[in-house]
């Protein structure tokens, strides 16, 4: 049975959490239906992802279409009265919506497609003329929860256009609510994101978790020679993304200044899109290395044995502690930064740690105890390889899809 899949990206980069995770749902699914793949471009791209555009899309879709993105220039006011995100394109950009709208209704009749898969919150309003079609819809991470985490956290972006803020929480609250009772199916990343969502809709038993997958090439990591490995800590994941840009200023501030620096550890951070704040609060702090993007993490990681997750803010799954775990790194982690990896346990596959001189006291622990590094990381490589491949990842999806 054909069915036609939504993403808001190009689905191209391997930077990309997100675009990894359609790529290989979608691959899960190709042995099984036809699928046609469209974008609408609404989503910037990552730094260099156009240059480094390595996902072969012939692999999980027959066909791809686009759209060309919004016009700015013909951004309505009208979308200020909106009460929900889900009416967002329909009142900035008219034009635009019933230009995608007709696509894929073209492309649904074209492909006697029976079924829709979406993938983002931020697109629903394109799936909601097709209803009652079968729709299997993928929030990926609850912006509600995410928002609500950024008024609760450490590092609050609360301070900032609190109006604003209160109004963005109460839309995307109002969407999310709904996305059970609108459509066949829908999936999050995180059994939090998936409870939040539950505890809001009047159809929960609708909601169910598929978590992320790890690719392949970060299992078959080479381990450096001993004079390659350094006394040092390393962090990566794209900078613009808030939760990221939180945790990491949240560790230099709280934790590596007045804990790490004087005890001579290095930290390296990699990832595009650091913003002045950032790099002006590390550039006077000896250790401390900005690589910027780069695109093979994979050699830079290695050298150091032990990986930082210190998240304070937002939700969903990090792929970084599962790229991590395959790597064989030791992670530090706040409860935060572990929850949606329900299977790994504290003091087995990662060391759990929630204040800035835990954290600090688990740091220079494990830098002084190779062995107990190395063990923790060949479980945590155990652990991956059972649960989180995505192979494995693949099965729980088609069982959802399947089940429609």
């Amino acid at each position: 049975m054909p069915a036609v899949v939504l993403a808001s990206t190009h689905v191209s980069s391997l930077a990309s959490g997100y675009d990894l995770r359609v790529f290989n749902l979608c691959k899960a699914l190709s042995n099984v239906d036809e699928l046609t793949l469209i974008t609408l471009p609404l989503t910037p791209d990552l730094p260099h992802a156009r240059g480094d555009a390595r996902i072969n899309l012939a692999d999980a879709f027959v066909r791809h279409l686009e759209t060309p993105a919004p016009d700015t220039r013909e951004k309505c006011v009208w979308r200020h009265i909106r009460w929900s995100e889900v009416n967002f394109f329909r009142l900035a950009y008219p034009r635009f919506y019933r230009m995608a709208v007709q696509m894929i209704r073209d492309a649904v009749e074209h492909n006697k497609a029976s079924r829709l898969v979406v993938f983002g919150s931020g697109i629903a309003e394109f799936a909601l003329p097709f209803i009652p079609m079968k729709v299997l819809f993928d929030v990926c991470d609850s912006k509600f929860l995410t928002l609500l985490r950024e008024t609760n956290g450490p590092i609050s972006r609360e301070t900032r256009k609190p109006f604003g803020r209160l109004v963005s929480k109460y839309r995307w609250k109002n969407l999310e609510r709904n996305l059970p009772a609108w459509f066949t199916k829908v999936t999050t990343i995180n059994e939090a994101d998936s409870e939040c969502i539950r505890s809001l809709s009047k159809s929960p038993t609708k909601v169910e978790t598929v978590p992320n997958g790890v690719g392949e090439r970060f299992f078959h990591a080479a381990e450096p020679n001993e004079s390659e490995l350094r006394r040092g800590l390393v962090f990566w994941g794209n900078l613009s993304f808030g939760p990221n840009l939180d945790a990491i200023t949240y560790f230099i501030q709280n934790i590596y200044l007045p804990h790490l620096q004087e005890q001579d550890v290095e930290l390296c951070i990699i990832g595009g899109g650091a913003n002045r704040g950032l790099l002006g609060l590390s550039a006077a702090c000896r250790n401390i290395c900005f690589t910027g993007y780069v695109q093979d993490i994979v050699p830079l990681v290695i050298r150091y044995p032990v990986m930082i997750n210190p998240m304070v803010t937002g939700s969903g799954l990090k792929n970084k502690v599962l790229e991590a775990f395959a790597m064989r790194r030791t992670v530090i982690s706040t409860s935060l930064g572990m929850e949606a990896i329900t299977d790994a346990v504290d003091g087995i596959h990662y060391v759990g740690a929630d204040t800035p001189a835990s954290i600090a006291s688990a740091v220079l622990s494990l830098l002084a105890d190779r062995g107990r590094c190395d063990a923790i990381g060949a479980a945590a490589r155990d652990l991956v390889l059972e649960h989180y491949s995505w192979a494995v990842i693949g099965k729980i999806w088609r069982n959802v899809y399947s089940t429609m």
